[in-house]
């Protein structure tokens, strides 16, 4: 077992018991540090239906946290911001409470939970973003902070410091020097350039009625070819990817801009009612009525 202060000890005890839900197939396990302002947990869920639950990150406390599976929308009421968390999201949460909904899905999250007066550099970056929840994207499996994640869950109750200090500053450093870019935050592996620019025209002009005998056509390849061989380089299929696309941004629009689900579903080429429902479940796990509802919440404590 790591050496804590007794602060930093009830700071880990308080956000661990706060991330248990019960009855939502939760487990979270510790993965210590040797040194009394940094610690590491990392949480797996298993969620059978969307859940909306509640927590708060402890007051003198920060968490820097990378998703690595799952689909969940959180919410920040002190701040009053609200951002989609897919894989790769790397996010930042500073004290306050919080609602989050997870989509229908399993889902792996690393939190680095640290003692914000142990580490007085990230000051001014915390002073920037009080009225956001600071976060980007990252590559999974390419990615350099994956790396460090994964040599923290692989060596549990043995990483020092020095490592766990290092990835929260990474961390830190990536989501205040660049926003999402749209290969990661769609997930797109490096394509040739006429696959490339017709993904690039899908994330503009979403709500245009893309058909696959148009896409084989920008492509240069009968529909047949263009079929398999999009599937082959990025692993879903067209149709499939256009849905994606028209998702991420209807949810973005949401959470980010406050646009109402209507107005976000219409302006992405998402059909009204059960239509945007079975896109968005299929998609990222939620339902319509699920955006809803942790939206709701967000404007009761306002």
């Amino acid at each position: 077992m790591g050496i804590y202060s007794v602060e930093q000890a009830n700071i880990v005890t308080s956000f661990k018991s706060a991330i248990m839900t019960p009855g939502c197939g939760i487990d979270v396990t510790e993965l210590y540090s040797t040194n009394p302002s940094i610690s590491a947990l990392r949480s797996v869920r298993s969620n059978d239906k969307p859940h909306v639950f509640n927590f708060r990150v402890p007051v003198g406390a920060i968490s820097a946290a990378v998703r690595l599976s799952g689909t969940s929308i959180l919410t920040s009421h002190s701040a009053r911001a609200t951002i989609l968390i897919q894989p790769g999201t790397t996010y930042l949460l500073s004290a306050g409470s919080y609602s989050v909904i997870f989509g229908k899905s399993s889902s792996e999250t690393i939190f680095l939970l640290a003692d914000r007066a142990a580490l007085p550099e990230i000051e001014p970056f915390l002073a920037a973003n009080r009225s956001r929840v600071p976060h980007t994207t990252i590559e999974l499996g390419r990615d350099p902070i994956l790396q460090k994640v994964e040599s923290i869950k692989n060596c549990p109750q043995r990483e020092p410091f020095f490592r766990l200090s290092s990835l929260l500053m990474d961390i830190l450093e990536r989501i205040g020097s660049a926003a999402s870019e749209a290969r990661t935050l769609y997930r797109l592996p490096q394509l040739d350039s006429a696959f490339d620019k017709l993904c690039h025209d899908v994330i503009a002009s979403p709500r245009d009625p893309w058909s696959v005998p148009e896409a084989a056509a920008k492509c240069g390849y009968s529909v047949y070819h263009f079929s398999r061989t999009f599937k082959a380089k990025t692993g879903q299929g067209f149709h499939e990817f256009v849905n994606r696309v028209r998702s991420i941004q209807a949810v973005l629009l949401i959470c980010e801009q406050g646009k109402l689900p209507e107005e976000a579903f219409e302006s992405v080429g998402i059909g009204p009612g059960t239509s945007a429902s079975k896109v968005l479940l299929k998609e990222l796990g939620l339902t319509v009525a699920d955006i809803k509802k942790v939206l709701a919440l967000t404007e009761a404590i306002r």
